[in-house]
């Protein structure tokens, strides 16, 4: 099984001034831009200042931005991205934040400071000199220094070199095993066609409604192959009910082993192909001469499931199977074809 590794992701936050029409002052655009550095990531999705259960925008692994605007420049905004390998099970969050203040939009707070206390002098008397003004006109002295009035200038968002962020998002969890347990009902083909059991050693057996239970354990994800379709294992025990000619019950056990090919068509639903090898084991009573040596019968079978999540846990489906089983050495004994419905549990 494929060990789930720690992702990084980065994020690349792009502000841009609006060209599109007449805009007032601080309205920007802004881009968020990620890179998919894992090849079997499937899907993201984001949301803009939330992570609401509802509110996420799901899109494929080629989709790689987002774009907002034209929006206020002294407001935050804030992107979250998940990732995905099935398209069902998330990580948690990146986050990558505008913040006007690092952009220069809005003014750092500055703490005020004390002004300084201007200590008076007391002035100091010129010395007066007791002598005749020979002029009476007025001397009058004007500032030479015009008023002045400082022009603050906004500092508008830098354009250039993009920021760029390392976001590290945590390991996603992968889907794990699980158990399902199907309850259903089948019938057998053999008894319509030629060919089975032409040396006549096991009894026949009637065709009827054949009730079946089997309890499976699934190992999705495996491998990868391609970008939607899994490699895993189905493997466990069943239950086949028979009757004999006479009405007698002849119990059927066996263990079968799967190579299981599954697609997940969105993040509810799957489907998968299954093929492999079981084994079924009877009573003596199989044999028509009788005797102490239990029936064992051997052969291909083949399933395909369907399967809806109702959360991470739990989940229901429905399967349908068609084996080949033959006895002796070689010699084709039954073909039977079932129907069943069942339940699954997620570790």
């Amino acid at each position: 099984m494929k060990k789930t590794t720690r992702m990084g992701l980065v994020l690349t936050l792009i502000m841009v001034l609006c060209t599109l029409g007449p805009l007032f002052a601080g309205e920007i655009s802004i881009i968020w831009e990620w890179e998919k550095t894992d090849e079997d990531v499937v899907a993201f999705r984001y949301q803009m200042d939330a992570q609401e259960a509802d509110g996420w925008t799901v899109v494929e692994s080629s989709v790689t931005s987002y774009s907002v605007g034209p929006v206020d420049d002294t407001v935050p905004y804030s992107l979250y991205l998940q990732q995905s390998y099935d398209g069902e099970t998330w990580s948690e969050s990146g986050k990558l934040t505008y913040d006007p203040v690092e952009f220069g939009a809005v003014a750092p707070a500055v703490e005020p400071v004390a002004e300084p206390v201007a200590v008076a002098e007391e002035p100091v008397a010129p010395e007066v000199v007791d002598e005749p003004v020979e002029s009476t006109d007025t001397i009058a002295f004007e500032s030479t220094l015009a008023g002045f009035e400082p022009e603050i200038m906004a500092e508008e968002p830098a354009v250039g070199e993009p920021l760029v962020q390392p976001v590290p998002l945590p390991e996603v969890k992968k889907t794990g095993p699980r158990v399902e347990i199907s309850f259903g009902a089948g019938g057998k083909a053999d008894n319509y066609l030629g060919g089975f059991d032409a040396s006549g050693d096991f009894v026949a057996l009637r065709t009827r409604v054949l009730p079946s239970i089997t309890a499976d354990l699934v190992y999705p994800n495996m491998r990868k192959i391609g970008s939607s379709i899994d490699l895993g294992i189905r493997a466990g025990l069943g239950y086949q009910g028979y009757q004999n000619g006479v009405g007698d019950a002849i119990a059927g056990f066996d263990i079968h082993g799967l190579a299981m090919f599954e697609y997940s068509i969105n993040r509810k639903f799957s489907v998968d192909a299954s093929m492999g090898f079981a084994f079924m084991f009877t009573g003596n009573d199989i044999h028509t001469g009788g005797g102490s040596v239990p029936g064992v019968f051997f052969g291909p079978l083949a399933q395909v499931n369907a399967r809806y999540k109702i959360n991470d846990t739990w989940s229901v489906g429905v399967q349908t199977e068609v084996r080949l089983l033959f006895g002796n050495t070689f010699e084709p004994y039954e073909l039977t074809g079932i129907v069943r419905l069942g339940v699954g549990y997620s570790f």
